[in-house]
């Protein structure tokens, strides 16, 4: 809202006045609250025939249950008592707000973390005629995030009496999942991670079909087609990695998943590949150790993107492939990853240069010589669906290959453990980010890097130390992107002067020489190894 001038100028010179106002004010709220508390203790005593003393002595042992555990039994206690004036001492001045948080009263304080559990416990089992905050009911909408040791007690002792509770548990990690578990977790519409269960039967996985989001069961190291069959149903991406192995029927079952499906199959028949084919969404087979020709001619009918082997880092060279199964994934219908490929057969990375739909080789370490190499860097320059980064580390890359990479359209990150200066200047024609690690930055280099459009960005990442020699330093003052370095330089003054008359540079966790870092602070600001220069400050 706006105000007159006035009034602001009013505000401004009386700030501290309308500052203690306002704490006396709250000052006043907290004492009127402490004394509605007060008040309702002593009337929850009064009725149960106790002191108020015995009362709060009560509460705590209550208190004291929960905190040793005993969460089951406190739960319960509150709900079989039956009598109003404990319901109305937990209750004292707690409230539900309209977006359906829990605001804890005095008394349920003394709970800690549990508190918004005993909360819920006292209205759903609180008789009628309990006196309290007009919010405190059994429909309103409510919102409680709990642990894995409280997920059950929500399920089948809040869930089934509380119509508007919404309950999730961020880090699930029980072994069982009780039948009213699932039914409460399905209701939350977002990815649900049950990778700890060891054991599902057709009843739990009706329940959990009606989810809505990622659905994880890792733990899973068996499936029947039956319980295949509803959890299909799941409207979300299906994870099953402790599963290595399937018979026909569950293949057939799982083939109606309409949103994605992970397996930890070791080998994939073509038998089974022809059903896994008809999911609709990615298909992941992370623990895959070979693909033959035949289970990848059955996977071209598959119409999404296609990933073998882990995201994670390993010494191994993911799924061998030899040129024949490499071929029929070129006419794989969607996008092809390859996860942990360091290096390939040039037979086989002439094949998968071929694909159709994309190709993405996030970790592979060595391009194959001479055109080949050329062919497959075309292939992983034209990105894949949904992806706007290129990130690619090497042991080496040829000029040619550089070139073909940087027709990539976006954030293009490039590492190499050595570096040609040939290679360099090639990957200069990208127009995007351009994040390179380069130990040294000569002239001519430079002078490539500078002629890239204003639009551009260039960040120099290096986790060692990176030369600059003075023509390079002059080459990039006249660069007219963003510049940034990131890691230590080494630049003679001359160098710090020229890059010191550039409209804007950023200098990340650096260590410079005192005697050059004084060029810098002269026009900018230097913070914790952070320089920052822009041209409001020159």
């Amino acid at each position: 809202a706006q105000i007159s001038e006035q009034a602001a100028d009013l505000l401004v010179n009386n700030r501290a006045f309308f500052e203690s106002v306002r704490a006396r004010l709250n000052q006043k709220k907290r004492l009127k609250s402490n004394e509605v508390v007060s008040h309702q203790l002593e009337k929850s005593a009064s009725q149960a025939g106790l002191s108020r003393a015995e009362l709060e002595a009560k509460l705590k042992r209550l208190g004291d249950l929960d905190k040793s555990g005993e969460l089951d039994l406190v739960a319960e206690m509150i709900a079989g008592f039956g009598e109003k004036w404990l319901y109305e001492a937990l209750l004292s001045d707690s409230e539900v707000t309209e977006e359906g948080a829990l605001k804890l009263g005095r008394p349920l304080k003394q709970f800690g973390s549990k508190g918004p559990l005993i909360l819920l416990l006292a209205i759903a089992y609180m008789p009628a005629e309990t006196e309290r905050h007009c919010s405190l009911n059994r429909e309103a909408v409510m919102r409680i995030n709990v642990g894995s040791d409280e997920i059950d007690v929500v399920a089948a002792m809040l869930s089934p009496r509380l119509s508007g509770l919404t309950a999730t548990c961020a880090h699930f990690s029980n072994s069982k999942l009780p039948l009213e578990t699932a039914v409460l977790l399905a209701q939350a519409r977002n990815d649900l991670d049950l990778s700890t269960v060891v054991e599902l039967d057709d009843a739990q996985a009706g329940a959990l079909a009606d989810h809505e989001g990622r659905l994880q069961l890792d733990g899973l190291t068996s499936l029947q087609a039956t319980t295949a069959s509803l959890l299909a149903k799941n409207k979300g991406e299906l994870s099953f990695e402790g599963i290595t192995s399937l018979d026909e029927p569950t293949a057939r079952a799982l083939a109606d998943c309409h949103s994605g499906l992970c397996l930890g199959l070791i080998d994939l028949p073509e038998s089974i590949a022809v059903f896994l084919a008809k999911c609709r969404g990615k298909l992941q087979f992370p623990r895959i150790h070979q693909l033959t020709a035949s289970a990848a001619s059955a996977l071209e009918q598959h119409e999404d993107t296609l990933i073998l082997g882990y995201y994670a880092h390993s010494l191994k060279n993911g799924c061998e492939l030899d040129a024949s199964a490499a071929d029929c994934l070129s006419r794989h219908r969607g996008p092809v990853i390859l996860h942990q490929k360091k290096r390939l057969h040039t037979k086989t990375a002439l094949a998968l240069s071929a694909c159709q739909y994309g190709l993405g080789l996030p970790d592979l370490e060595e391009i194959p010589p001479g055109d080949v190499g050329v062919k497959l860097c075309k292939a992983l320059a034209l990105g894949l669906q949904g992806e706007s980064m290129l990130s690619l580390r090497l042991k080496s890359l040829q000029a040619d290959c550089a070139e073909a990479l940087s027709a990539y359209r976006g954030h293009l990150s490039v590492h190499v453990e050595q570096w040609e200066e040939s290679a360099l200047i090639a990957l200069a024609a990208h127009q995007g980010y351009l994040d390179i690690d380069p130990k040294k930055l000569t002239g001519p280099v430079a002078r490539a890097l500078s002629k890239r459009a204003s639009s551009t960005s260039l960040k120099i990442h290096q986790y060692g130390t990176v030369s600059v020699d003075d023509d390079a330093a002059e080459a990039l003052a006249t660069y007219l992107g963003q510049l940034t370095f990131h890691g230590s330089l080494n630049l003679s003054m001359e160098a710090a002067r020229h890059l010191s008359k550039r409209a804007s540079i950023k200098i990340l966790r650096s260590k410079i020489k005192p005697i050059v870092r004084v060029i810098f602070e002269q026009l900018g600001s230097w913070s914790e190894g952070e320089w920052k220069r822009t041209a409001a400050s020159s």
